[in-house]
């Protein structure tokens, strides 16, 4: 019997996809304005008043308050592909489910990437070297500090590193012994979503859209307070599929219309790290 003309291929009806990140990791790391109608949107920042002594036979004297813009950019984002109606028939998995979910986490992760450029894209003076070391608890202790001196420490404090910095900060009884924290870290996900002196890390993986700055083995890590960034959005955060009758396929496209900016750059750090220290 010969069956060689016959044989047949089976497959399995999941689809991995490739590791990489799901996006969505700094949700909430700006202070948001949503529904945005136009280009550019503008956050508005106060400056510092001093109170004075005063006399009663003098005058008042005005402290000029400002209210200053900060404008913010929006931009257009899309990520489509489509889905043929006759190959569809070809594979035993729903195609349009598996394009759906992809070009849905591109976004997520473009959304990330905006934070993490606006960050990078900061005047901030409140900068850690590298200094041939790795995320060590001095330079942990040292941002806090920056921010607590510029009156930032208080609220929402992120900071977004790599699984480097990770690594590096996890080797430290302060971060993992719990006489010092009230967690568990090494029987859990590591840092990523602890929160340790009032911050809470997020750790950032390696992504196509860049991730953290990297150059020279050198990354940059970010601690900040959520009020010194301001991320600006429109209503177009959708993903949708069209028939596109000429093309006899499906149209699945994710789009978002966003920009981020610095508010205030005293709330922001950078840290750079060693990392293969």
């Amino acid at each position: 019997m010969e069956l060689n003309g016959v044989q047949q291929t089976e497959f399995d009806a999941y689809v991995h996809a490739i590791f990489q990140s799901e996006g969505g990791l700094l949700a909430g790391a700006a202070r948001e304005r949503r529904g945005v109608i136009g280009d550019t949107v503008q956050f508005r920042i106060s400056n510092q008043v001093l109170a004075t002594q005063k006399a009663p036979q003098d005058a008042l004297i005005p402290l000029n308050m400002r209210f200053d813009p900060v404008p913010c950019t929006l931009s257009n984002w899309s990520a489509p592909d489509f889905v043929n109606i006759f190959e569809e028939t070809d594979v035993n998995f729903q195609a349009g489910r598996e394009v759906a979910e992809g070009v849905a986490r591109a976004i997520r992760r473009r959304e990330d990437q905006t934070v993490i450029d606006a960050l990078d894209a900061s005047a901030t003076t409140n900068t850690i070297a590298a200094g041939g070391t790795g995320f060590t608890f001095t330079k942990f202790q040292q941002a806090i500090e920056f921010l607590a001196d510029n009156s930032a420490g208080r609220g929402e404090i992120m900071c977004a590193i790599n699984a480097a910095a990770q690594r590096q900060l996890m080797s430290f009884e302060e971060i993992t012994n719990q006489f010092y924290v009230d967690y568990k870290p090494i029987a859990g996900s590591g840092l990523d979503g602890r929160v340790v002196q009032n911050v809470k890390f997020v750790v950032i993986p390696s992504m196509l859209e860049g991730g953290l700055p990297t150059a020279g083995g050198v990354t940059t890590c970010f601690m900040w307070n959520r009020q010194s960034l301001g991320l600006g959005a429109s209503n177009l955060q959708r993903t949708d599929m069209q028939w596109q009758g000429l093309y006899e396929c499906w149209l699945i496209n994710a789009r978002t219309k966003l920009g981020v900016v610095p508010v205030d750059d005293r709330g922001i750090v950078k840290i750079d790290i060693l990392n293969a220290a």
